[in-house]
């Protein structure tokens, strides 16, 4: 049935009047009723849901990934793992090239921070061939984030550092310890450290001029703990000098960083010694000076009692007796007994 054809044809009657246009209208209707619906297009089939494709992996591609993840010891992945990994644009070929380099035993989380830190197969293989042995993936991550190349570990190999371990390297890199900086500790008389000494010194700040100065001050028995612990605490090679210039020979590192620690100048000891305090003991200097007994009290005291011994005086002043005090004891004629 030609359906514009007759619409033509009813509309040709109302021109001539054959036809009322109610009646036109009601033809028209009659006709678009008799009119078939158009079939619909048949909706397409359904796919089947994958966790590759919902992660925006092709199937081919999770497939290849997941079985590349197998090879790796992981037999079982979330859709938020596939999605973690595609984010980071983790490919099959990135997962085989770090299986092939020798890492084994890692987790999805670890494969993710080894690709967003830029550590690649060539780079874990270089570590190896540099002499570091059990790679672990959050130790390369380290060394990767803080720039140690696998020249630095076989610079310390040859250097005679055995049995490394990347945490330990990643620690040096961290302070700045070189090669030459090795070397230098090494020729001021420093020998047979570990990484972990030599960043304990470079933390603080040790030059190998203070290792020297300091064993060619009588120090030849410290040991890298006790350097570093003196830099960390001010002791300049010039203090040390300063000090044992006042009268004080026979100073250990303890001694050193309790005397600096309390900010005990050469002046004060140098002081105490002119009032005739020559058996001077470290405990009782850093005393006086952490209680804020200086040199004008123990002068007055000095003064009032010349027999008074340190921890006398250091009573006195924890007694609340001031200056003033003191010379009206004396005036009265009360003497602070002897020990």
């Amino acid at each position: 049935m030609d359906l514009l054809k007759e619409r033509m044809q009813i509309l040709e009657m109302v021109a001539a009047k054959k036809i009322t246009a109610d009646e036109a209208e009601q033809l028209l209707l009659a006709l678009d009723a008799s009119e078939p619906l158009p079939t619909p297009p048949a909706p397409p089939a359904p796919q089947p849901f994958t966790a590759a494709a919902a992660s925006g992996y092709s199937a081919w591609q999770g497939a290849n990934l997941a079985a590349e993840l197998r090879e790796m010891g992981i037999k079982k992945l979330s859709l938020s793992e596939l999605q973690e990994l595609r984010l980071n644009q983790v490919s099959p070929a990135y997962v085989r090239e770090l299986h092939d380099a020798g890492l084994e035993d890692i987790d999805v989380d670890e494969i993710v921070n080894l690709r967003i830190h830029g550590v690649t197969g060539a780079y874990v293989r270089e570590l190896a061939a540099a002499g570091v042995e059990d790679l672990d993936a959050d130790e390369i991550i380290a060394c990767a984030i803080h720039g140690v190349r696998p020249e630095f570990v076989r610079a310390l190999r040859d250097a005679g550092f055995k049995d490394l371990d990347l945490e330990e390297v990643a620690e040096a890199a961290i302070q700045g310890v070189s090669v030459d900086y090795i070397k230098s500790v090494g020729a001021a008389g420093l020998r047979d450290l570990d990484l972990d000494d030599l960043s304990e010194l470079a933390i603080h700040g040790v030059k190998p001029e203070f290792i020297r100065a300091l064993r060619e001050a009588g120090f030849e028995d410290m040991d890298a703990a006790e350097i570093a612990e003196c830099a960390m605490h001010g002791v300049t090679v010039e203090y040390v000098i300063g000090l044992k210039a006042a009268g004080l020979r026979d100073l250990d590192a303890d001694a050193l960083v309790e005397l600096a620690a309390a900010g005990v100048q050469p002046v004060f000891i140098r002081t105490l010694r002119e009032m005739g305090f020559d058996d001077l003991d470290t405990d009782e200097i850093t005393d006086c000076v952490n209680q804020g007994v200086d040199a004008e009290y123990i002068r007055a005291a000095r003064g009032a009692f010349p027999k008074a011994d340190l921890e006398q005086i250091i009573d006195l002043f924890n007694d609340g007796m001031d200056i003033d005090e003191l010379r009206t004891l004396k005036a009265a004629g009360i003497l602070v007994e002897d020990k």
